[in-house]
């Protein structure tokens, strides 16, 4: 992806998430500039042009806590200090988009059950109401789609769980690649 591209779709996000730390429109954008400056020099480090948005939103943030080191008299707002939320949404929305991608790679017949149950949140006897099958055949599925999917995932991301087993951060490898390939 080239410089213009980024600019021309990441522009409007970035000044908004600047000028949510900074709260002055010259400096929001001298930051902005900088930004991109940065992001123009650094773009031939970045190998995995799947993490370009949280790549160069980690740049803003570390542009905007760079300014307020510079002035050293004021005193970094809780605002920036917290931001690792951001990341973690962009992680997530990545892992949430690297799962559909699997899911899709599934026999039919158990992605389509997986794509109601993981992703529409519908349960086994709401999936069995739409499909028409049987609730047992619906929870059969759903099992055997989650346990292929679970081993696809392992072998092609790493995985964290939190304390309820759902899936807290999701980091694909290179192996990633080959496997939404597979039939």
């Amino acid at each position: 992806m080239n410089l213009q591209t980024i600019y021309d779709t990441y522009y409007d996000r970035m000044i908004s998430y600047i000028r949510g730390k900074v709260n002055d429109p010259h400096l929001t954008e001298d930051i902005c500039q900088d930004v991109f400056l940065k992001i123009q020099s650094d773009l031939d480090k970045l190998k995995d042009e799947t993490k370009l948005e949280a790549w160069i939103f980690k740049i803003a943030k570390f542009t905007v806590i760079d300014f307020y080191r510079s002035k050293r008299f004021e005193p970094l707002p809780d605002v920036v200090k917290s931001d690792v939320q951001i990341e973690k949404n962009v992680a997530v929305a990545q892992g949430i988009d690297a799962i559909k991608t699997i899911i899709d790679t599934l026999p039919d017949k158990y992605a389509r059950v997986l794509k109601l149950f993981k992703l529409k949140k519908l349960t086994a006897r709401e999936i069995a109401a739409e499909t028409g099958l049987s609730h047992s055949a619906v929870k059969s599925r759903i099992l055997r789609g989650k346990a292929m999917l679970n081993e696809k995932l392992k072998a092609c991301c790493d995985v964290q769980y939190s304390t309820d087993g759902s899936i807290s951060d999701i980091n694909c490898t290179d192996n990633y690649s080959r496997i939404i390939k597979q039939p």
